[in-house]
């Protein structure tokens, strides 16, 4: 997914039968996240294009700030549990 001026792929198969939309793609500032499952008690990581963790969240909100990013594509990983 891209988001700003960064580029954002899900994982989210472990969870198929959830639907997690990232947006606005691309995004500037804020990664908005919706979700059939709970955000609460979850983790976002977000990984650069060499698998290292540039951002995490634990908060449970669904607007991430990514605006300290720079320019490129990442992949969101959630996790909630033993869940990925």
């Amino acid at each position: 997914l891209k988001t700003g001026q960064s580029d954002f792929s899900d994982a989210t198969e472990s969870y198929s039968e959830m639907a997690m939309d990232l947006f606005p793609n691309p995004v500037d500032k804020e990664l908005n996240i919706r979700s059939e499952m709970e955000l609460n008690g979850g983790t976002v990581r977000i990984l650069n294009s060499l698998g290292t963790e540039v951002l995490k969240d634990e908060s449970g909100n669904t607007m991430i700030n990514v605006s300290e990013l720079q320019s490129g594509i990442y992949t969101l990983v959630f996790t909630k549990g033993e869940t990925t």
